[in-house]
């Protein structure tokens, strides 16, 4: 046993050596990614104060631009916490898998997702209808209280979207997990054994 461990001493080094560069590289591309959305945020909500009132066609786009920005920063939280765990559950993740996916935090952060790309689809399909609407009536001004109110109503929709499966009253209408009875990577030993009985009489018949 001391001589199999010190044998194995340099490829546990370096698989943790490995581990750490793996980690590192997603803390410091998921906060750059997340810095730079913040920065566009920040850029988007300056311009939109300095703008003059009467530019509304570009104090709106700034505003939508704004909450694209917002649901993209929803996004990258999700996808940094998500490289995170990955590298951090590496090798164990099947000791982890259930009490991972049955936790508070994977349901937080699947719900951070689901508003962060229902809200990013909802802006889009507003900026598209924004800039439609302008094309077809371009004499026709359009109010700064009614694009509020539908940036409200989607962020809005996005939200129950995503909390609506999570409610325990609604929670047994959904689906949170399938299962792949004939699926070849997970038999179990019963299963091999009647596979290969199986096998076994095959061959005796032929």
């Amino acid at each position: 046993m001391y001589i199999g461990s010190k044998i194995m001493e340099p490829y546990i080094s370096i698989y943790r050596l490995t581990k750490l560069c793996q980690l590192l590289n997603t803390f410091l591309s998921g906060t750059v990614t997340l810095a730079g959305i913040v920065f566009v945020i920040i850029f988007s909500i300056i311009k939109l104060f300095k703008m003059k009132k009467d530019k509304k066609n570009a104090v709106f786009n700034k505003i939508l631009i704004c909450n694209l920005s917002a649901s993209d920063f929803l996004v990258g939280v999700y996808t940094m916490t998500i490289c995170v765990k990955s590298v951090t559950m590496q090798g164990e993740y099947c000791k982890e898998d259930v009490e991972w996916r049955s936790g508070i935090t994977c349901s937080a952060i699947g719900a951070l997702l689901m508003i962060g790309t229902e809200s990013s689809v909802f802006t889009l399909t507003i900026i598209t209808g924004f800039r439609v609407y302008t094309v077809l009536r371009p004499f026709v001004e359009v109010r700064l209280r009614t694009i509020r109110h539908i940036i409200v109503l989607s962020w809005t929709l996005a939200i129950a979207i995503a909390v609506i499966p999570l409610l325990p009253v609604t929670e047994d209408y959904f689906v949170d997990n399938v299962w792949l009875s004939q699926n070849p990577f997970f038999f179990n030993n019963q299963q091999k054994r009647n596979k290969g009985i199986k096998s076994m009489d095959f061959n005796n018949t032929n």
